[in-house]
């Protein structure tokens, strides 16, 4: 979060009064004491980051956390936490990975004559669909849900018989399975959203208009998935705040790239409340440290050094 020279140097390790007592003529004294008072910058950084997770759990702010399928809600000192993610999404989950496991394995063979070994594993795979294709047609279960089995076990079929793969077959296979994942999708996304509306919704009723303007919201999410992420899009229409790329513009919603533990998700969001008091105090803006504080003379500098067409023409007038 914080991109700023005064962190960007080699942690040293040792206090001032380290450096003075083992000095030698051969030692540069004075960068060894900006090291020092470098490093108990970064000492006193991270010390006000953990007073202010403290601070955040005692109540200070509202704070929603969404995280590995839970929801998590700080609020007047107290922490809730419900499941958001029902036994059915996991189903719609389980069963696109049938289908992207198929093409995984198969997308990375060489087209033609399949190996003993790779007729072994799709008869291995062909017995799992065949199993659970069994059991769903004894239940209640959605059109999608045994397409995408009968069409799978017919590919594989297909390929056990023949004893050949082609990349064309494979592809041809997914573009008929289109219709389907779209409609798992559909049902999966919209479970989802019930359960985050729901839980939201009864927090927000017994909430005050004062202290639901100062909530706070940490979406973890993976890198991937970041752009038109599920819970981050709900938020972000919830709070009328614009997603954003990267750190730049995040106000109450703050995404969490490829960290799932709560904890972290709280240092984040702390890093994100102290950064903004540095970047308001010190630059009259309070996203400033939500980028490099070297931008505007590295864009400066560079149109100097490697120059656009353009650039390099207004020079050569």
């Amino acid at each position: 979060m914080i991109c700023c020279i005064w962190m960007s140097w080699a942690v040293q390790g040792r206090s001032v009064d380290d450096i003075t007592a083992t000095k030698t003529e051969h030692q540069p004294v004075i960068f060894d004491f900006l090291m020092a008072i470098n490093t108990q910058f970064r000492q006193t950084y991270n010390e006000a980051v953990l007073d202010e997770v403290q601070q955040i759990k005692a109540g200070k702010i509202p704070v929603m956390i969404v995280s590995s399928g839970y929801l998590t809600f700080y609020y007047q000192g107290k922490r809730r936490q419900e499941k958001i993610l029902s036994s059915q999404f996991h189903e719609v989950k389980a069963i696109n990975h049938i289908v992207l496991g198929i093409y995984v394995y198969l997308s990375g063979l060489t087209e033609g004559e399949l190996s003993a070994g790779s007729l072994l594993r799709l008869e291995a795979k062909k017995d799992q669909i065949t199993k659970i294709l069994n059991l769903i047609k004894k239940q209640p279960s959605k059109h999608y849900q045994l397409s995408m089995f009968t069409l799978s076990l017919r590919y594989l079929n297909s390929l056990i018989e023949t004893g050949h793969y082609s990349y064309k077959g494979l592809k041809d296979y997914v573009q008929t399975m289109r219709s389907e994942v779209d409609q798992s999708f559909k049902f999966a996304a919209k479970s989802q959203l019930d359960l985050i509306h729901h839980y939201v919704s009864l927090w927000k009723n017994n909430m005050s208009v004062i202290d639901w303007l100062a909530l706070k919201v940490v979406i973890c999410a993976s890198h991937q998935a970041r752009y038109g992420e599920l819970s981050y899009s709900y938020f972000s229409r919830l709070l009328n705040e614009k997603p954003t790329i990267g750190a730049l513009g995040e106000e109450q919603i703050i995404y969490s790239e490829s960290r799932y533990s709560e904890e972290e998700a709280l240092k984040l969001l702390s890093r994100h409340i102290i950064d903004q008091r540095i970047g308001q105090d010190f630059f009259n803006d309070p996203f400033r440290m939500q980028k490099d504080l070297l931008i505007d003379v590295t864009e400066s500098y560079l149109k100097r050094i490697l120059p656009s067409m353009t650039e390099r023409s207004l020079q050569d007038k």
